[in-house]
């Protein structure tokens, strides 16, 4: 049995993170990942990495930052023996500077977690921010600009504000 894709066309380039994000046209992105790298940034480069990464994602887009897990006494116990991280990052801290720097949104995920928020805070070793740009609000022909956005077009059906319904 063969699973998989057998060719697949992707564009990769070699180049410093920033330097490509500020270079991306405005609004020219639906999402960034990265993996344990934030941690290797110093803070004045890691708030312009975000602000490049607000900029450049299209309204509604996605940037998922996974790192180290300071909460975590046997991830921060670990964190030093990589001589080139820079300081731990907690996850508190990473949501704030996404708040500051563009993001509408900002949560934190513990992508091998129990489910249990206060559990994997302290027990986890790494956890991702989702940070998502403000989506644009949704107008219609004689709709006035209102806080109605996407997530509110998908409510399950409920009636929009001063509908007849």
């Amino acid at each position: 049995v063969r699973v998989g894709v057998e060719h697949v066309a992707l564009h990769v380039e070699l180049d410093d993170a920033l330097a490509w994000l500020e270079r991306q046209p405005e609004h020219s992105l639906a999402a960034v990942f990265s993996a344990q790298f934030i941690e290797h940034i110093p803070p004045p480069e890691l708030e312009r990495l975000f602000r490049a990464t607000a900029r450049a994602l299209r309204p509604g887009g996605v940037m998922i930052a996974e790192t180290v897990n300071p909460h975590s006494t046997r991830a921060a116990k670990a964190f030093w023996v990589d001589l080139t991280h820079q300081h731990p990052i907690y996850p508190e801290v990473v949501v704030a500077l996404a708040r500051l720097t563009g993001f509408g949104t900002g949560r934190i995920v513990f992508p091998h977690g129990s489910g249990s928020f206060r559990q994997d805070l302290v027990s986890q070793g790494e956890y991702a921010v989702v940070a998502t740009t403000v989506p644009q609000p949704l107008v219609s022909a004689g709709q006035d600009r209102r806080t109605e956005t996407a997530d509110d077009a998908v409510d399950a059906g409920a009636p929009a504000p001063d509908s007849d319904e």
